[in-house]
């Protein structure tokens, strides 16, 4: 799935499609781990 990256306030990030998050079974203020790969970004999901 394709997002594109897009200024939210001062800064930029992106949006998860709520598809994901009820897949997921996450909701605002859950807690995302961001770790950088070589060429991919791996998400983990802690909740909050």
């Amino acid at each position: 799935m394709k997002v594109k990256i897009r200024r939210i306030g001062n800064g930029v990030g992106f949006l998860i499609p709520k598809n994901i998050l009820t897949l997921m079974h996450l909701k605002e203020g859950d807690e995302i781990e961001l770790e950088p790969k070589t060429k991919t970004i791996e998400l983990t999901f802690k909740k909050a």
